[in-house]
């Protein structure tokens, strides 16, 4: 028997790869003719870049940003040619931020803004940006 696991995460529990993980180790112990083929997904918002990255092996560039706190941090994103693929969860979202630390009048996104002016001025002519549940294109013309 074949089965394709196509998850999404478990916010705040598992990341997509966990979930399809785990599914398909409780799948192969109703029996050894069990052959499952793991594909994670994500809706554009967090481990969106980790699902592409896994599958179209993309360029990871480093850059160093602010958190959603103000601290310095080592973010990524993810190029082909001139094209960007930027999730926010990497620099500003909740993820980075312990529980008693997650208030929206003591926390900034400014990393994503440093990251989209990092990549503009670096030549990126498209932009992907994957929001919580959304991406959005966006095309620049230098």
């Amino acid at each position: 028997m074949r089965i394709l696991i196509p998850p999404d995460k478990f916010k705040g529990s598992l990341t997509a790869y966990q979930v399809a993980y785990a599914i398909s180790k409780g799948a192969k112990r109703f029996g050894e003719t069990i052959n499952c083929t793991i594909l994670p997904l994500a809706d554009g918002g967090e481990g969106s870049s980790q699902v592409i990255q896994n599958i179209l092996n993309f360029k990871q560039i480093e850059v160093k940003v602010k958190d959603p706190l103000g601290k310095t941090i080592t973010s990524n994103y993810l190029q082909r040619g001139k094209e960007v693929y930027i999730e926010l969860g990497l620099s500003s979202g909740l993820q980075l931020l312990k529980i008693e630390d997650r208030n929206p009048l003591l926390t900034s996104t400014i990393g994503i803004g440093q990251k989209i002016h990092y990549v503009i001025e670096n030549g990126a002519n498209v932009i992907h940006l994957f929001l919580e549940n959304k991406i959005i294109n966006i095309k620049l013309s230098h």
